[in-house]
């Protein structure tokens, strides 16, 4: 299993940027648009665009408080660290990956503010560096030390783990994480980034989607195992909307309310294939070794290994701790943003997080404080 530091250098030799945030949220909440719709320079506040009247918090979850409050307004995980974007424009971050894991099974440390961000309209990353897109479309990384420092990078409109997204259509890749940046060769239309811990993605102002990278996989959904350092387009795909990958299960995109997917270790196909049990999509969230989506609704239904608990049901429900067909998790709904982060390396683990209407946040998985499907709510507002 390839490290952080090797993932991140490896995806891109030539281009930089957005690829190590996250991307452009969809539509504010109470919208049904698709991301597509969306003004190609404006930066949406939610990862969904669900309407929804009530929220429901599981019953005997454990709120872990943080102040002053503020509203969260969207959220990123990573392995065993999550950042949050309040509405104050303040970035909170939570999780055992911010010191030693506690002893009685809870998520970790107490949620903490990242010092000097006051005004973030994004966040993106993983445990090793976050990134966060400021409102004044410039960009600052943090690491384990949580102190942030401005990146090279200037009018941009989303970021990814990978890339960044400028407001002229080009992008940017970080070559070193968080710190050293170049423009990708070949982009000038970019109107989405893709997102997700795997190969660095785009989607055109025509809708089709370029991905480069490793490729042993068939990551890069063009039918051979050859990697590349300049963007090719994904075959089967046309007016994307939205694009996750991995560096070890599957990659997808949605298609308005429609999902397909590809490679993965899994090997279950080679390139895009439609999932028949996902309709009516809004979101989709992949992450190292299971995904989700979120349908318009406001429920959730999961897919890929379960060694965690992490597509919200019982072991026992999934043979050979997996699932390659989606799972509806019972019991949530009401969720207008949803995120999937990974696990321990090789280990099939993961984490779910979804933020309901009210503006609170379950996890359950790695990140839920215990194996199996355990949720706990965390109150970082």
């Amino acid at each position: 299993m390839l490290s952080l530091a090797t993932r991140l250098s490896v995806v891109c030799l030539i281009c930089l940027a957005s690829a190590c945030h996250a991307s452009d949220r969809p539509a504010p909440l109470g919208s049904t648009q698709p991301v597509s719709h969306r003004p190609e320079s404006a930066a949406p506040s939610a990862r969904s665009p669900i309407a929804s009247s009530s929220a429901a918090t599981p019953a005997g979850s454990s709120a872990i408080p943080v102040a002053p409050k503020s509203p969260v307004v969207s959220f990123v995980l990573g392995h065993s660290r999550a950042c949050a974007v309040r509405a104050d424009g303040r970035v909170v971050c939570w999780g055992p990956g911010l010191g030693s894991l506690p002893q009685d099974g809870s998520v970790g440390p107490e949620p903490r503010l990242v010092e000097g961000l006051v005004d973030v309209e994004q966040v993106a990353g993983d445990d090793g560096y976050f990134c966060a897109r400021r409102k004044n479309r410039e960009v600052s990384c943090w690491g384990p030390d949580m102190k942030p420092k401005a990146a090279e990078l200037s009018d941009v409109v989303e970021i990814s783990m990978n890339c960044a997204r400028h407001a002229d259509g080009r992008v940017s890749q970080w070559l070193t994480q968080g710190g050293e940046v170049a423009l990708v060769r070949g982009i000038t239309d970019a109107r989405a980034l893709g997102q997700g811990q795997g190969p660095p993605c785009v989607i055109t102002r025509a809708g089709k989607a370029l991905c480069w990278g490793p490729n042993v996989s068939h990551q890069l959904g063009d039918g051979t195992r050859q990697s590349r350092d300049t963007p090719g387009p994904v075959k089967n795909l046309s007016n994307v909307d939205e694009v996750g990958t991995s560096l070890s299960f599957d990659e997808c995109a949605r298609i308005g309310g429609d999902v397909k997917c590809w490679g993965g270790e899994l090997g279950a196909n080679v390139l895009p294939t439609p999932m028949p049990a996902l309709h009516d999509i809004a979101h989709i969230a992949v992450g190292e070794y299971h995904s989700c989506a979120l349908r318009k609704n406001g429920t959730v239904a999961c897919w890929g290994f379960n060694a965690t608990g992490q597509l919200g049901v019982d072991e026992s429900k999934t043979p050979d701790h997996k699932s390659l067909v989606p799972i509806d998790v019972p019991g949530i709904h009401d969720v207008v943003e949803l995120e999937v982060g990974g696990g321990e390396p090789s280990t099939g683990a993961g984490s779910t997080c979804v933020r309901t209407v009210d503006g609170g946040i379950t996890c359950w998985g790695e990140l839920g404080g215990d194996e199996g499907p355990v949720r706990i709510s965390v109150d970082v507002r």
